[in-house]
């Protein structure tokens, strides 16, 4: 019996111990994980305080803060700093900051130093306004606030931006303070210097003031002195007036019946011209009985227009010629009185130039007039070349002495020629039936004759020769069939009456 529990006993000891290691192992294998995870735990809360050191300060400000726990007898570094903090700000703004957390200690000091402040910034730049405004008090210029970071230098900040300190600040105040004190006794000084010579210049003008009174108070009596006689010599004017305004009238009265006088005068010499010019026209007619004269000379004697206004001072007269009559500036006109016959001569009483052309009349101006013989409404016009219905042939021949100085001209037709064609007539050389008037000059002038032997030659003198006997000859034939055609001719002086430019023809050569 013993023999055979044997081996069933070893077994089961050897199970028994196989489970107990087993237990074991898994016990050991739990603690051993349990012991790992609370040491990633603590490795993690390790790094994490060692962050959250980083972010109180590095190692030497952690080591200076110790060194504060240690002057202060405080139980941590940080204790000593937000003491020092506090104190610091009770100094600054003397009211107790034991209440305010750590963070707000910058905006309690600025809300307390300046309430209307939104920034702490904003209370330094306000202190550094109070020192310039101190130092602008002195014509100092201050420093201005940088563009950059809106931080005002050199009052409450240095050239990098660092703060001065409340102390610097305070020195700058009590020295402005002393400043603005001595300048307010500077000040004091000056206007009592200014009150001083104020108070003297008010003398002088007060004193000035009673001279000028004084002289008003003169020149009052003189005024009335003045009016006195005034009124005295106002009335010895007003008598004198009234006689003069008498005198006046009695020679108003006078001259009134004269002019009356003259006007019945007046009527009698017009009624007795109008007798004389009826009587002048009768005998006109009468002769024009006894001596008919041709029918193209009768043309050549027939007014073109009349005169409308004179105005002597102006030296205008107007006629009723107008731009629907073909006038133009510069035409020419001699003047005729409007009761007797142009005369054959053609000169009139006055010559005429029109300067300006209007719709119904037309302005001239007078070139020339007799003072006896002035020119009057109704005196007739005329220009022998110009007609506003009919263009004129002339022939010209011979030789001018265009401008009167007792001398032929060398130009003196082609002078003739231009006041022909100027004022709206054609011109030839040659005479034919076909030809209005004749314009005659003198006789061409014949050069000493060549020998026989040069006279049919090339010479200059032969040929000078030979073209002034042709003008000769043509001067002959135009001369005689005039004469057979009986056109009428005109020598220069009848020439230039007829066509109003007698006085101009010795000063106007520009053709």
């Amino acid at each position: 019996m013993p023999s055979s529990r044997g081996p069933a006993e070893a077994g089961g000891g050897l199970k028994w111990a196989l489970f107990i290691f087993i237990f074991l192992f898994l016990v050991v294998t739990v603690l051993a994980v349990m012991q790992f995870m609370k040491n990633a735990q603590l490795a993690s809360a390790a790094v994490a305080a060692q962050n959250d050191l980083s972010e109180v300060g590095n190692a030497a400000e952690i080591t200076a803060a110790k060194a504060l726990r240690q002057t202060h007898n405080t139980r941590t570094a940080l204790s000593g700093v937000t003491a020092d903090m506090r104190y610091m700000a009770e100094l600054i703004t003397g009211q107790q900051a034991d209440d305010v957390e750590l963070a707000g200690l910058r905006n309690f000091v600025a809300q307390t130093v300046d309430p209307t402040s939104s920034s702490p910034d904003s209370v330094f730049n306000t202190a550094s306004s109070v020192l310039r405004a101190g130092m602008m008090l002195q014509g100092e210029q201050p420093p201005l606030v940088d563009p950059e970071n809106s931080v005002t230098r050199g009052y409450l900040f240095s050239s990098e931006g660092q703060f001065i300190g409340l102390k610097k600040v305070l020195d700058d105040l009590t020295q402005e303070i002393v400043n603005l004190t001595q300048l307010a006794v500077s000040l004091s000084q000056t206007i009592e210097s200014e009150k001083a010579l104020f108070a003297e210049e008010r003398d002088q003008l007060q004193g000035r003031i009673n001279e000028l009174e004084q002289a008003l108070s003169q020149a009052a009596v003189s005024a009335d002195t003045y009016k006195t006689d005034y009124d005295a010599r106002m009335e010895q004017i007003q008598k004198q007036y009234v006689i003069i305004m008498e005198e006046r009238d009695e020679q108003y009265q006078a001259t009134q019946t004269q002019l009356e006088q003259t006007n019945n005068q007046l009527t009698a010499l017009n009624q007795e011209a109008d007798s004389m010019r009826t009587e002048i026209r009768q005998l006109r007619d009468r002769l024009k009985e006894l001596q008919p004269d041709p029918d193209q000379e009768r043309i050549a004697m027939q007014p073109d227009g009349r005169i409308i206004s004179v105005i002597g001072r102006d030296n205008l007269a107007y006629i009723n010629l107008a731009k629907n009559d073909h006038i133009y500036r510069g035409l020419t006109f001699e003047v005729y009185d409007s009761y007797i016959e142009m005369p054959r001569s053609g000169q009139g009483k006055a010559s005429l130039e029109v300067i300006e052309i209007l719709d119904n009349i037309s302005k001239c101006r007078i070139v020339s007039s007799d003072a006896t013989n002035p020119i009057m409404e109704g005196d007739l016009i005329a220009n022998l070349v110009w007609s506003k219905d009919k263009k004129y042939s002339f022939c010209v021949a011979g030789e001018f002495d265009f401008d009167g100085d007792g001398e032929v001209d060398s130009l003196g037709r082609s002078r003739i020629i231009s006041l022909i064609e100027r004022w709206g007539g054609t011109t030839t050389s040659t005479l034919s039936v076909g030809t209005d008037f004749l314009v005659l000059g003198h006789l061409p002038v014949l050069p000493i004759r060549p020998s026989a032997e040069e006279i049919d030659s090339n010479t200059p003198a032969a040929n000078a020769y030979r073209k002034a006997q042709k003008l000769r000859d043509d001067y002959d034939q135009v001369r005689s069939i005039a004469s057979d055609l009986g056109v009428p001719t005109f020598n220069r002086e009848r020439f230039l009456y007829f066509i109003g430019f007698y006085d101009q023809a010795g000063s106007d050569l520009n053709f």
